[in-house]
C-alpha cells in the first residue's frame, strides 16, 4: 500500500513543488484547489480534486475516504490587496 498526501493549494508554486517532490518519492499524491482547472505546470501523477479550503467537512470526509497519511496546508490568499478585501478569507 502506499503511503497518500494531500496539498491543497496545490495550483501554488509551493505545491506544484511539492507535489512533485511527494511524486518523486512514490507517494499517491491528491491536488486540492478552488479552481476548475489544474495549473499547467501540476505533475500528472498528481490527482486533481477541486474543493475550497473552507469546505472543511468535505475536506475530512476526503480524507477519510482516501485514508490521506499526509496533509499539507498550503491554501490561502496570495493577494496582498485581496487580505484586506476579504478578511474572512484570508
Amino acid at each position: 500500500m502506499s503511503v497518500r498526501a494531500l496539498i491543497t493549494g496545490v495550483n501554488g508554486q509551493d505545491g506544484v513543488f511539492l507535489s512533485k517532490l511527494l511524486a518523486d518519492k512514490n507517494m499517491e499524491v491528491f491536488g486540492m484547489s478552488y479552481q476548475q482547472h489544474p495549473s499547467t505546470n501540476l505533475d500528472k501523477r498528481v490527482r486533481y480534486v477541486v474543493c475550497g479550503i473552507r469546505e472543511s467537512e468535505n475536506i475530512v470526509d476526503f480524507c477519510r475516504s482516501h485514508e490521506i497519511d499526509h496533509f499539507y496546508n498550503l491554501a490561502g490568499i496570495s493577494s496582498l490587496t485581496k487580505s484586506f478585501e476579504e478578511p474572512f478569507k484570508t
